[in-house]
């Protein structure tokens, strides 16, 4: 018989790069339109989600945690896992993903194959389940630590909070204080007024696939996620709640121009506006004033996110978004055999590894990157808070006669930017982005000889201009390059001319253009 001939993975999938190219093979493949040996033979054109620029930035920061160039010179164990997405909130595009250094070394995505606690992450669940029932942000709980609960195991174990000893005790605290701060004591009393089976529910409704328990402490990220999950369910709190599955493909494209398949981006209402307003109000606070202000407040725009560390820090987390975009980044230990999760082990100026260590220096370094591109660049607010189940109760600091109150003044309407990016994305996209920044779109179509067809020409106003919210902005698409005027057939020959044409009179010929050969899927990069 011949010799046996080990088989070795292409040296196209060396490095980060290979995870994207299989998850480009998988979404391919979850098509049913090909088989494997047609994507590398019909001379297909694939377009990805990846943003090339983002992308290489995610790979730095990411390799500059392991190499040490984030502390100062301390790496970390060999075997930590780290994971960076970033998707785009509104068309679900997975705009940059690291799972892991190389794929030919260990072919598990870290951040689709991967799942670890979710920790405090998981919190913002029972915050929207709570204010979907008329719990306000305003409403208070006792935040002292520890404290038991007889729905909570009995009420034979303590519920601490973050802390030595028995954990930081708050006092009375409200939701808003209790998200920045993370308060775990508040969030148990909470997740059992809601019932902890609607806050596995709100995980769902938002992104997550992986199974969810329904009990007590759920809500303090006992169950298993995926990094990616993760980030596609603060993606749908960045899209003021509709939900859009993520994805690496854009467009496919056959070898002679025409579509072939594309993703549905419309995306689906999950949520309302006004619980999502007041959720990331509060998730922006743990960035101005609670457990991300050290590393993210320093970034300089509107923020909101939530720092995860899971029990005996097996995993650690933070999670963040602006309306244009949410990441995720997640460290986990792998064990000594494999096979499980160890307690990621500190290095450099952490005792331990939190969400507000270096998940969140890693998610700074990395994001400082992002917002430099211009893609990113402009800096957009988000809807001001709702006050679902009523407005915050002023604090008392007067004991005078009420007075009449003053006639009140209409409210200017909120203004908002027209966002920026707009130009060349599908007009798919385009909506979703304009959806997700409370615009409405209208689409005219105009015809272009150097925009694709059904890609956006310009934006009516243009971007970055300052409109009313919910205003109607127009996107001009192209439908595509002028046809050619065709040459009129002559009757009868023309006559002789009696003298020579002018220099440049005549008709010259017209050249048709070729598509460009694709390159097969294994050698075409994302």
């Amino acid at each position: 018989f011949p010799t046996t001939i080990e088989y070795v993975k292409s040296e196209t999938y060396r490095g980060p790069n290979g995870y994207l190219l299989e998850m480009v093979e998988n979404e391919l493949l979850a098509t049913n339109l090909w088989t494997s040996g047609e994507l590398r033979t019909k001379g297909l054109k694939i377009v990805t989600t990846i943003d090339q620029s983002v992308q290489q930035a995610a790979v730095e920061s990411a390799e500059g945690l392991r190499s040490g160039a984030l502390s100062d010179g301390a790496v970390p164990n060999e075997r930590l896992r780290v994971s960076v997405v970033s998707v785009d909130p509104a068309t679900g595009g997975i705009v940059a993903l690291y799972g892991g250094p190389d794929y030919l070394a260990d072919q598990k995505n870290t951040a689709t194959f991967d799942k670890v606690q979710a920790g405090s992450t998981f919190k913002p669940f029972a915050l929207v389940a709570g204010l979907q029932e008329g719990i306000g942000l305003s409403t208070r709980f006792d935040g002292n630590s520890p404290q038991r609960f007889p729905e909570w195991e009995g009420g034979t174990k303590d519920v601490r909070n973050f802390g030595r000893g028995n954990g930081q005790s708050f006092g009375q605290i409200d939701l808003v204080k209790a998200t920045a701060d993370s308060v775990n004591t508040v969030y148990a009393a909470l997740n059992i007024k809601v019932g902890p089976e609607n806050t596995a529910r709100v995980a769902t409704e938002a992104g997550i696939t992986t199974p969810l328990t329904s009990v007590p402490s759920n809500v303090l990220g006992s169950d298993l996620v995926h990094p990616l999950d993760m980030t596609g369910a603060y993606a749908t709190f960045a899209a003021q709640g509709v939900q859009r599955t993520p994805h690496i493909l854009q467009v496919v494209e056959n070898n002679d121009g025409t579509v072939a398949w594309q993703p549905d981006t419309a995306g689906r209402p999950v949520f309302a506006a006004d619980v999502m307003a007041d959720a990331t109000y509060a998730m922006t606070q743990v960035v101005e004033q609670g457990s991300g202000k050290a590393q993210i407040a320093r970034l300089g725009r509107p923020i909101a996110g939530k720092t995860g560390t899971s029990t005996d820090n097996k995993s650690a987390w933070f999670i963040g978004y602006v309306p244009q975009l949410a990441t995720a980044v997640a460290l986990s230990q792998q064990a000594q055999d494999g096979r499980g999760l160890d307690s990621i082990e500190a290095w450099g100026d952490y005792s331990q590894i939190t969400g507000s260590s270096y998940p969140a220096v890693l998610w700074a370094d990395y994001m400082g990157k992002v917002f430099a591109n211009p893609r990113f660049a402009q800096v957009e607010n988000f809807p001001p808070r709702a006050n679902v189940g009523g407005r915050p109760t002023p604090t008392a600091t007067a004991t005078e006669e009420p007075t009449e109150a003053p006639p009140e003044e209409p409210e200017e309407p909120a203004q908002v930017q027209v966002p920026g990016g707009l130009v060349g994305r599908t007009e798919a996209d385009a909506t979703g982005v304009l959806q997700g920044a409370g615009l409405v779109a209208s689409v005219r179509s105009e015809q272009s000889a150097s925009v694709p067809a059904g890609r956006v020409i310009r934006a009516e106003p243009g971007e970055g201009s300052t409109v009313d919210s919910g205003a109607t902005v127009t996107l001009v698409v192209s439908s595509g390059a002028p046809s050619p005027s065709p040459t009129p057939t002559p009757t009868q020959p023309p006559p002789a001319p009696t003298e020579e044409p002018p220099p440049g009179d005549g008709g010259g010929a017209g050249g048709g253009g070729g598509q460009a050969g694709a390159v097969p899927l294994p050698t075409q990069r994302p």
